[in-house]
């Protein structure tokens, strides 16, 4: 997981130190094609659930998702990340989500 810190950083999320938001980050890897996404629930966040848009990806590729709570990965189209987001849910609150993607082989 360190190997993506040394890549492209992209806020996905306004910053705030409110504690009733999400804060979520992106780590991408171009070499690689791989990145990780960091999304934070805070205390006082009334959202179970949030949507962001993912940068940095080739539309046409598919990319494989993979959380770290150990859900089944999942085949994602680039364009579809990009334009509509990854949905990540966090049922407890404070809570954190960790999730790799890697670009499909074909």
């Amino acid at each position: 997981m360190v190997d993506y810190y040394f890549g492209d950083f992209y806020p996905l999320s306004a910053y705030s130190v409110s504690d009733d938001v999400w804060m979520v980050w992106q780590f991408d890897r171009p070499d690689l094609h791989a990145g990780l996404i960091q999304a934070f629930r805070r205390p006082n966040c009334p959202y179970v659930s949030a949507q962001y848009k993912l940068r940095a990806l080739e539309p046409e590729a598919r990319y494989v998702v993979s959380d770290s709570d150990g859900d089944q990965p999942r085949q994602m189209n680039g364009r579809e990340l990009m334009e509509h987001g990854l949905l990540i849910s966090l049922p407890e609150k404070p809570g954190a989500a960790l999730i790799t993607y890697k670009k499909a082989d074909k």
